[in-house]
């Protein structure tokens, strides 16, 4: 484990930070009986110093995390994106969505950055560059911009958090087809402070989840592990992190075969550390553009991810994204999920499905052994 006078100590910041300051402080490792990562997670003999140290920033963002008042507590939120047009339109219905007029709440200070790769289209690139000086928050490194990339840009977010926005108490790391509850963050914020928790891996934890052989969600690494199981991780789109872990995974990425995916890479260096998960049964939900499946957000969801708006679907209907979001952030923002459903029936004149018998016989039955959650959908969706 870190101290804080660890974390302020990095002169010169003009320059990209190495793996050999990354690693000054090697953290210590944590090795169980039937351990499901490989060896080197915990003997710490890989080495990615080459790989990792030839990656630049093009634009770095320097200026992101400038405080007003060293009281000022910090939150950054690191966006996974990329740049394709779909991703340039997901940015924009953040700004105009739920990261828009981010005021200070509590004490609590929000940054937003974007965290993009390198492509060679002329005309795209030159789109990058107006977005990044017209917004500030692009923070784009010089790596692959595909879906295969997205543990190099989560490694590239921390070691710029680690040496740009060192101030900040908690990193959030998501991906750009998001809704973030702001107040929800803040209150989990609010009870990491006042408990001065240290080592925070906070998310939608999967446990006993087996190593996918093939699509897009196919294991990789450079090294053979020793089980097809991963180590509990915090699900895909995001979790919350605390700076102190964020800079002891900044010497294991030096140190370690980086895998994908990467979520499932960063659970087993969290595992590997020792660090127990933090789960929230409701930190993330699935929007998958039904009417009745906005029924189960409630207050202390803090992702609604958009699980269908593919790049395709962003590209073709970009006004419906941002509809969208601004349906669920505005409801979110005012602290009421109620009105994430009221605002999904505004304009809507479907007529009263005709309950089913077992579906009555269900919500009749208080001794069934039925989830209450499962007995509000029913409900909710036949307006028993």
């Amino acid at each position: 484990m870190f101290e804080e006078s660890d974390i302020d100590d990095y002169g010169d910041k003009s320059e990209s930070m190495t793996c050999h300051e990354f690693t000054r402080k090697l953290p210590k490792t944590v090795r169980k009986r039937g351990h499901l990562q490989a060896k080197e997670f915990f003997n710490l003999s890989y080495n990615n110093t080459a790989y990792l140290d030839a990656i630049r920033y093009i634009y770095p963002a320097k200026n992101l995390c400038e405080r007003k008042s060293y009281t000022e507590k910090l939150i950054l939120i690191l966006i996974i994106s990329d740049t394709s047009v779909s991703g340039s339109i997901f940015r924009q219905a953040i700004r105009a969505t739920w990261a828009k007029n981010l005021t200070e709440q509590n004490g609590w200070t929000i940054r937003i950055g974007f965290i993009i790769g390198n492509q060679t289209h002329g005309r795209q690139r030159t789109n990058i560059s107006e977005e990044v000086h017209h917004y500030h928050d692009i923070i784009q490194a010089s790596i692959g911009d595909g879906y295969d990339k997205l543990t190099e840009k989560t490694i590239m977010g921390f070691r710029w958090a680690q040496q740009y926005c060192s101030k900040a108490l908690l990193i959030m790391r998501i991906t750009h087809d998001v809704v973030v509850n702001v107040r929800g963050l803040i209150k989990e914020a609010e009870l990491f402070h006042a408990q001065q928790t240290t080592r925070l891996y906070l998310g939608k934890t999967i446990r006993n989840a087996t190593i996918m052989k093939r699509g897009k969600y196919k294991f990789r690494s450079p090294v053979r592990w020793p089980t097809n199981k991963y180590p509990a991780f915090q699900a895909e789109p995001g979790y919350v992190i605390s700076m102190d872990l964020a800079i002891e995974l900044n010497a294991m990425f030096c140190r370690t075969p980086i895998a994908f995916p990467d979520d499932t890479y960063v659970g087993a260096l969290v595992d590997a550390l020792g660090v127990n998960a933090t789960t929230r049964k409701l930190f993330t939900f699935s929007h998958r553009y039904k009417e009745n499946d906005l029924i189960m957000v409630t207050n202390n969801t803090i992702i609604v991810h958009f699980v269908r708006w593919t790049s395709k679907a962003v590209e073709k209907n970009p006004t419906f994204l941002y509809n969208d979001m601004k349906k669920v952030s505005d409801a979110l923002l005012r602290n009421n999920a109620k009105a994430i459903k009221e605002s999904y029936r505004v304009g809507r004149n479907k007529p009263i499905l005709k309950p089913k018998l077992k579906y009555r016989n269900v919500l009749r039955n208080k001794n069934a052994k039925v989830p209450a959650s499962k007995r509000r959908l029913i409900s909710q969706k036949y307006r028993i």
